[in-house]
């Protein structure tokens, strides 16, 4: 077990597509990009479904991480929050983790524009939900988890 903080990234496939068209963005790639040089020093491990071995079993292995994570990025997007197992997987272990006390911190990063009643599994997460101005390309957040505005270049 590492004792660096591993950071997990909850997303749907359909926003980081292989082959973007001309309006699609990576988001996490984009996301990714900011968190490297951090990585890099040493600061934390971070974890997507993409470090799973080719062949593995990916349930296992996402379940394992999202069990011993202790950051959460969950970038939301009407195809994360269309996605069963993003929402109903992802996003309520976590909550369960915090339901349970556990030192799990969540940071929701709203990628595209979905409305409240969608947001509510996210919510649910006992987070503070406050919207960024728009305009912005990236935020983060300090101190309680807030629910970050992410806007194409």
């Amino acid at each position: 077990m590492s004792i660096k903080p591993i950071i997990f990234i909850s997303y749907s496939h359909k926003d980081e597509p292989r082959n973007p068209g001309p309006v699609e963005e990576k988001w996490l790639s984009y996301v990714q990009s900011f968190l490297q040089p951090a990585m890099k020093n040493g600061k934390f491990d971070l974890w997507t479904d993409e470090d799973i071995p080719g062949g593995a079993e990916w349930e296992k292995h996402i379940k394992e991480k999202l069990a011993g994570c202790d950051i959460c990025i969950l970038l939301v997007s009407r195809h994360s929050l269309n996605s069963q197992y993003c929402i109903d997987i992802e996003v309520e272990t976590i909550r369960r983790r915090q339901e349970n006390s556990e030192s799990v911190k969540t940071y929701p990063i709203y990628l595209t524009h979905a409305p409240k009643v969608a947001l509510q599994p996210i919510i649910r997460a006992r987070q503070r939900v406050a919207h960024q101005p728009t305009g912005q390309r990236l935020s983060w957040c300090r101190g309680s988890a807030r629910l970050v505005v992410l806007q194409p270049g």
